[in-house]
């Protein structure tokens, strides 16, 4: 990351289908990071149509650097749809397992076309199940919006107390990381 507060960075627009919607891999990794230090994070995968957004899914992380070096980590899962479907859920399924994490380094998958929406990868396993965490409702609007979905693409905003230049994040949609580091 650059050596500034704030960093903001958003995907191409990749072509999708309801049979074929690609998920979204994000790697993590820090080094050395300045105590104390308070970083935001928000990684988001739009769902579009023609006429615009469907859907959202976004990932909220706050990561807080203590003076002694250690790192408390929390996180909330955040489904979000627009237009005809107008609802949302909410969950905090992956935080319970991140403050176990001695660093922020792990990898997280978004799968908008899954029945897990998120899932921690590693270092260790951890899941948002839409059947598990939000109403019969929103699972049925769910189903419903992915049938019209067109093109996905991915959103990352980073934020800190200081310099982001011991954190970084790469991307990948359908499966390899982007050679671009954001």
């Amino acid at each position: 990351m650059p050596a500034k507060a704030s960093y903001s960075f958003r995907s191409k627009k990749v072509n999708a289908s309801p049979e074929k919607i690609p998920d979204i891999f994000i790697r993590f990794n820090t080094s050395g990071s300045p105590s104390p230090a308070t970083l935001s994070v928000s990684v988001a995968v739009d769902l579009m149509d023609a006429s615009g957004s469907l859907a959202a899914m976004v990932h909220k992380y706050t990561i807080v650097v203590s003076d002694d070096g250690s790192l408390t980590t929390t996180s909330r899962e955040r489904l979000r749809l627009y237009r005809n479907w107008k609802n949302q859920c909410e969950s905090r399924r992956i935080s319970p397992i991140l403050r176990q994490l001695d660093s922020f380094d792990h990898v997280l998958r978004m799968g908008p076309g899954a029945t897990d929406l998120f899932s921690l990868l590693e270092p260790m396993k951890r899941t948002m199940s839409l059947e598990r965490q939000c109403t019969a409702d929103m699972i049925t609007k769910w189903s419903q919006m992915l049938e019209h979905v067109e093109q996905v693409k991915f959103r990352f905003f980073a934020t800190t107390s200081d310099k982001l230049d011991w954190f970084s994040a790469e991307y990948g949609i359908g499966g390899e990381f982007q050679s671009e580091e954001m």
